[in-house]
């Protein structure tokens, strides 16, 4: 719907230049800004949830054999989370300050019309449908670890704030992000290695705000039901 685009003719050197200053790089990241719709700009910085400044390897993809999902919505995490599972010392994914590409705001945009409906409908099933086929995907080559387990953990995370903000922006859809949370419980975090997972929610609660710590184990419970 040709609603992003490069900043300048400089964002492509800017993402090519790791991949020939360091041979370690399998992916790099770079910074995207996103149009809001009063105009203001939102600052993504690492981000690993759209394909929106970012450059891959070929060879790396191959190796991994990190393919798209064919799913309707969030292919992108799909793919970004099959490229963050294969990640080591000699193969990295190395963010950077260069911002490259702009997010424009499009009031007709898939993602934007409708009252921004995609946000708590096909954007979150589409989340848990590519979280599951690229983790599931992942464990099918290579045995659970701490990386994988991260992935884990901070899935749930995104499902916890996501519903948090349903509440507030659209009541009616709090059923169907539930749900669709549930899915994500039971056929992911489950896998998530037990020992590890209470150091890790501990420090993505500092790290990506999550401020309601009790009322994400009461979510946790809910869940379970």
């Amino acid at each position: 719907d040709a609603d992003d685009t490069y900043l300048t003719a400089l964002s492509l050197f800017y993402q090519q230049i790791i991949f020939k200053t360091r041979n370690d790089c399998a992916v790099v990241s770079t910074i995207f800004w996103q149009e809001q719709i009063n105009s203001s700009i939102k600052v993504h910085e690492g981000d690993m949830t759209w394909m929106h400044g970012k450059m891959y390897r070929r060879a790396y993809l191959d190796k991994y054999d990190i393919r798209f999902n064919d799913s309707r919505a969030n292919e992108d995490v799909g793919f970004n989370t099959q490229c963050q599972c294969y990640t080591n010392e000699n193969e990295q994914l190395i963010p950077t300050l260069d911002p490259t590409y702009l997010w424009q705001w499009r009031d007709d945009s898939i993602v934007r019309s409708d009252n921004q409906a995609y946000k708590y409908g096909e954007g979150v099933s589409g989340f848990v449908d590519n979280k599951i086929y690229a983790i599931k995907r992942a464990l099918e080559k290579k045995e659970l670890d701490d990386r994988i387990n991260l992935l884990l953990v901070s899935g749930m995370v995104f499902m916890f704030n996501k519903y948090e903000r349903v509440k507030e922006d659209m009541p009616k859809k709090m059923k169907f992000v539930l749900t669709q949370a549930q899915r994500y419980y039971n056929e992911l975090y489950t896998l998530a290695n037990k020992e590890t997972v209470e150091d890790i929610e501990k420090k993505l609660a500092r790290e990506l705000d999550l401020k309601d710590s009790k009322g994400y184990d009461s979510f946790k419970e809910k869940l379970k039901q």
